[in-house]
């Protein structure tokens, strides 16, 4: 029914801006294909609509019908139409796939995904007559930002990031190896979770079981060392108690849980399970990109892999944060050097395309740089320091040439953080 109403209206109010304004085809009027190719070609060589009498006199049998839905409506319904009518072929195929070779199926799936997404309708955003929805997103930016941004735990960086946005946020942080960016990503984490968000983490090395344990050091300081290996830490039992009666979960998932690496569709279905507010993903690289063909190099696979976590942020308006390792040249730095820079990404340029900030970090003689290398929302080249008791997830803000942060002075901040404990 709407391939004829469509037409009648074109043909009575003579132009083709329904039409081609929206991108349909010959494909989408699967009952009145002969009469929209004879309405395209009259205009193609005539240079207007043919009115009623001329199209009559070739289509008979074609129904005039008054139409007063609106275009929205129309343009809803046939896309929907014509989604069914694509789709049906390719279900039937995936099922008879599904009964001799399930890996078949789901990559033949895989690959009809795009052609299927392809005939949604697609709207724009007025500027204009949508300004009072802009308008109302700016005030709860100012009045209630907890709905906006999750901080990320380190009131300095908050000062220049303002913190993690909620949707279109793909957070990539790059350090070389064994330099602490796990731990770096779960404070982050533990950060949103204090702030009553529900948090996920995929580990593609470590235990659950570890990853909670380093989660304790970073919440109460106790030591890690003597969490893993046993030994009496006071309070710990209290702490526990206090923990397991809390109501925002802490989900980590690792290979074991998944039966393999995580892929997007894993994570997008963890997040809608869970109801997630932040994933962390510990690391691109031990992913399975769903995308691939065999032989696609990792390059490839880690830039499908980071696309399509950026859609997910925005799909789900949460903020995602992986890790990525330096590559060679990277790792080859020395400390007075600094931190890796963008074309250090292991592997993948789009890594960097594809996120909306790149943090860069690394340990120094004093504990955590920081630096801000690509940021989206404001500006980039800012790098901040602190000292790091990594065993017991302790941070201390180092200001810069001794100028006052909060009050206190650079000796002072190394007086109130020294505890005997080793600083990394």
């Amino acid at each position: 029914m709407v391939e004829l109403q469509i037409l009648n209206k074109v043909l009575k109010e003579g132009n083709l801006s329904l039409i081609v304004s929206n991108g349909l085809t010959a494909d989408y009027f699967i009952n009145y294909k002969e009469e929209f190719e004879y309405i395209l070609n009259h205009y193609n060589r005539y240079g207007n609509v043919p009115d009623k009498e001329t199209f009559l006199s070739k289509f008979q049998d074609f129904s005039l019908i008054d139409v007063t839905e609106s275009d929205r409506y129309l343009i809803e319904t046939i896309s929907e139409e014509y989604l069914y009518y694509k789709s049906v072929p390719v279900v039937n195929k995936i099922a008879e796939l599904l009964k001799t070779d399930a890996n078949s199926a789901v990559e033949y799936m895989l690959s009809k995904i795009p052609e299927l997404t392809s005939s949604r309708l697609i709207e724009g955003v007025d500027l204009v007559k949508d300004a009072k929805l802009r308008f109302q997103a700016y005030k709860d930016r100012s009045t209630k930002p907890e709905t906006s941004v999750i901080r990320t735990g380190f009131a300095e960086l908050d000062e220049i990031l303002f913190g993690w946005e909620m949707g279109e946020e793909l957070v990539t942080i790059v350090g070389r190896t064994n330099q602490g960016k796990s731990w770096l990503l779960l404070e982050f984490l533990k950060s949103a979770w204090k702030q009553n968000k529900r948090v996920g983490l995929y580990s593609g090395e470590m235990s659950a079981n570890k990853i909670g344990f380093r989660f304790d050091s970073l919440m109460n300081h106790f030591s890690n060392t003597n969490l893993v290996r046993g030994i009496d830490e006071p309070e710990y039992e209290d702490f526990i108690n206090w923990l397991s009666s809390r109501e925002n979960s802490f989900i980590v998932v690792t290979q074991k849980e998944l039966g393999g690496r995580a892929t997007v569709s894993k994570i997008n279905s963890l997040i809608e399970k869970y109801e997630l507010d932040i994933f962390g993903i510990d690391q691109y690289s031990l992913m399975a990109d769903e995308r691939c063909s065999k032989g696609d190099p990792l390059r490839l696979q880690l830039a499908h892999i980071t696309e399509d976590l950026f859609k997910t942020s925005t799909r789900y308006r949460i903020p995602i944060l992986g890790l990525v390792q330096a590559n060679r040249s990277g790792a080859k730095y020395k400390d007075e050097e600094g931190t890796p820079e963008l074309e250090h990404v292991k592997e993948s340029d789009d890594i960097t395309h594809n996120s909306s900030r790149v943090l860069s970090m690394r340990q120094t003689g004093a504990g955590l740089e920081l630096s801000i290398k690509k940021n989206r929302e404001g500006r980039v080249g800012d790098t901040l320091t602190y000292f790091w008791d990594i065993d017991r997830g302790q941070f201390k803000y180092i200001p810069v040439h001794g100028d006052a942060v909060h009050g206190q002075k650079v000796e002072q901040v190394k007086k109130e953080f020294k505890d005997g404990a080793d600083v990394f």
